[in-house]
């Protein structure tokens, strides 16, 4: 067993540092591993951010003018009441922002996964995943699980989550170069996930079962450590069901320097949504102008800032026909409270502005002593957009209720 990196080393701290790192070693190209799951247990217990140098910073320190000019097309859902309304391009939208939280959903006996990043399919469903956890009280410990989410807010429970695969990327099996999924999306009914190992590796698989097996490279990862800059964490824009509230036929992807909990920046690809997305060739990055083939050029659309944690989640929003992108800083309480962050931005490529900032005393359940590792990994779900434009998102802590939890709660905003 080799010894874990920096990359997701903070992570590794939310678990108490009982998983192994896993060894990195070669195997079939494009393999693929079936990991169909035994059915859940059914026990159950209901700051502004200094952003890219290539844009000017405010006194507020926000972002304006780091991206040309652009012509915002109209919301996809054209009859949302706010679909008309002519919106900034050179600030946030967020005049009034506010967060509620609703519940947390946990499973008493075992520890249930931490690191829930929705998607909504083109079949109707939400899609999870989880790490380090068990699919019930009897089931081996796991690096990651696919599940479903069954029920609609805002009354879930532990008995909404069904399994579709355990160890789908068989780290528990084979050899791979990857060892978490960190995000999820579906173009169509055709599932994607996001990949990271403990060496600063990205990549991503396709799924064209929902999740029940999954298809990448295990030997060689899309976005090597080492590489001309760090893109690590991929993570989707997620735009209605099936994606299919996307209008330039393009998928973006959104990675940062791989410091989980730590100091990152965030750099934007894109592809086309009916190229080869596991194909790292058919990507091109965002250099502050235009799109190029070579990630070297990309620019920071975010940061670097101790509030960007290494993993974020972002969606479009129809109602307001904008962008928003939410992410965490200093889960272990030091320096300063665990929070979340939440941006605004016209076009998927940014300029980002600071949209509003989620507490440790708004998102926390209960205020256990010595916890690990607090309010952590968000994430938005296209499909849990009301139509005022209120967002729900999920998120992760450790440990309430002596267990990793599903966490959730609603942003409100107000022009």
């Amino acid at each position: 067993m080799g010894s874990c990196s920096r990359v997701a080393s903070g992570w590794l701290l939310s678990s108490f540092l009982l998983i192994a790192c896993g060894t990195s070693g070669s195997g079939p190209e494009s393999a693929v591993v079936d990991a169909s799951a035994p059915p859940l247990d059914s026990s159950a217990q209901s700051s502004d951010v200094l952003a890219s140098a290539n844009g000017t910073v405010d006194s507020a320190n926000r972002l304006i003018d780091a991206s040309p000019e652009v012509s915002v097309d109209p919301a996809v859902d054209a009859d949302s009441p706010d679909s008309s309304v002519s919106l900034p391009q050179d600030r946030s939208i967020c005049n009034v922002f506010s967060y509620a939280k609703q519940d947390y959903v946990s499973r008493t006996g075992y520890n249930w996964g931490d690191s829930w990043m929705m998607s909504w399919s083109g079949d109707g469903k939400t899609y999870t995943n989880f790490s380090d956890g068990k699919l019930s009280a009897t089931a081996p410990k796991v690096s990651n699980a696919i599940l479903t989410i069954d029920d609609d807010l805002p009354n879930l429970q532990a008995t909404s989550f069904h399994a579709v695969s355990q160890d789908p990327l068989g780290v528990n099996s084979a050899p791979t170069w990857a060892y978490y999924i960190i995000n999820t999306i579906f173009i169509g009914e055709t599932m994607y996930v996001g990949l990271v190992d403990f060496a600063g590796n990205g990549g991503l698989a396709r799924s064209t079962d929902s999740g029940k097996t999954l298809t990448y490279e295990r030997s060689l990862p899309m976005w090597p450590a080492g590489g001309a800059k760090p893109f690590v964490y991929p993570s989707f824009l997620q735009n209605g069901r099936g994606y299919g509230g996307n209008t330039d036929g393009f998928m973006y992807v959104y990675a940062s320097d791989g410091q989980w909990g730590a100091t990152n920046a965030i750099r934007v690809a894109r592809s086309s949504v009916n190229s080869d997305l596991l194909d790292p060739q058919n990507y091109a990055y965002y250099d502050g102008v235009t799109w190029s083939s070579d990630l070297g050029q990309a620019i920071d659309i975010l940061g670097p800032s101790d509030d960007l944690g290494g993993m974020q989640s972002i969606v479009y929003n129809p109602v307001f026909n904008r962008y928003f992108l939410v992410t965490f800083g200093d889960t272990t309480n030091s320096p300063r409270p665990a929070h979340m962050s939440v941006f605004d931005a016209p076009t998927p490529w940014g300029p980002f502005f600071s949209c509003g900032t989620i507490s440790r005393e708004a998102a926390i359940f209960k205020d256990v002593p010595n916890q690990a590792t607090e309010i952590y990994n968000p994430s938005f779900n296209a499909k849990w957009i009301e139509s005022d434009g209120s967002m729900w998102i999920s998120y992760s802590s450790c440990c309430e209720d002596t267990q990793y939890t599903f966490q959730y709660g609603k942003i409100s905003i107000a022009l």
